[in-house]
């Protein structure tokens, strides 16, 4: 992204689903942030809008059944796609684009309302056009997240 840090407020709609027998489940999620436009100096700036998902499966590996600790492996693909950002209200090429990822991961449940969760992602396929100067758009080879979930009642 060209300015981060611009202090706009952003809106964010999600939608997660998952489904599960035995020791499988499917999950899919999807997240759509819709963009507004901030400042950082002298320069208004707006990223694009966009949607991250992924589709994945989980594989229940401790216990065979709940309850209790659980540890799972995951096994999906992910993917992040963006619209052309605007500087100072002029619309910006080579700010766009979509990447997709192989998402692979860990996850812990030492508690029922607590997740640990290691996903390392590699990227699979790249489709970032070049900029406005021809220069090409750097994208991610790979990420690495560790993330703790609690839900509350």
């Amino acid at each position: 992204h060209v300015q981060p840090g611009t202090g706009s407020a952003d809106a964010l709609l999600g939608l997660n689903i998952s489904h599960a027998i035995d020791r499988f489940t499917l999950a899919a999620n999807a997240l759509y942030a819709a963009r507004t436009e901030g400042t950082a100096g002298d320069t208004r700036h707006q990223f694009g809008n966009g949607v991250t998902y992924d589709v994945t499966g989980l594989y229940r590996l401790y216990p065979a059944t709940p309850p209790g600790p659980t540890t799972s492996i995951a096994f999906g693909v992910a993917g992040e796609q963006r619209n052309r950002e605007k500087m100072n209200g002029v619309t910006m090429s080579g700010t766009e684009g979509h990447v997709l990822y192989l998402n692979t991961g860990l996850l812990v449940m030492p508690f029922p309302q607590w997740i640990m969760e290691l996903n390392y992602r590699p990227a699979i396929y790249h489709n970032l056009p070049a900029n406005a100067v021809g220069a090409p758009q750097l994208g991610e080879a790979y990420k690495v997240t560790l993330s703790l979930t609690t839900f509350f009642r």
